[in-house]
């Protein structure tokens, strides 16, 4: 997959990305958002990837709102 960097220096794919409800229903949003906040791998993961940021991207932290590490 290509990847542009907008003007904000995001990285966007080439191909808009879609929302496949027949692969995982809108529904279950609710649930992993819920999990996210509250199961120990998530705020744990989190927690380390706060740190990893202050280490290695000093200035970026206050000028993240959101950071995607998802895969294809």
């Amino acid at each position: 997959m290509i990847y542009h960097r907008s003007p904000s220096g995001i990285f966007n794919p080439g191909i808009p990305v879609t929302h496949r409800d027949n692969e995982y229903g809108e529904a279950g949003f609710k649930t992993l958002l819920g999990m996210q906040q509250q199961h120990f791998w998530y705020r744990g993961r989190h927690r380390f990837l706060r740190k990893a940021l202050d280490r290695f991207m000093p200035k970026a932290r206050s000028q993240l709102s959101a950071i995607d590490l998802g895969g294809v």
